[in-house]
């Protein structure tokens, strides 16, 4: 079960790494990464990559 987690966590992230990856690359500017993510705590269900949003921005 816990292969099977990190190969969800490396398929999910993989295309933000990536595009951290090439934008360092192709700039100096600093890189900043924000993830917002959501969390009922009247449910016992757990809400998963649908409400995870995760920003990219190369300026402060």
């Amino acid at each position: 079960m816990e292969a099977l987690q990190v190969t969800t966590d490396y398929h999910y992230f993989y295309g933000l790494a990536k595009t951290v990856e090439l934008q360092g690359a192709a700039s100096r500017a600093p890189i900043f990464v924000y993830e917002f993510s959501y969390s009922n705590r009247e449910s016992s269900m757990v809400l998963g990559e649908l409400l995870d949003t995760c920003y990219l921005s190369d300026r402060a």
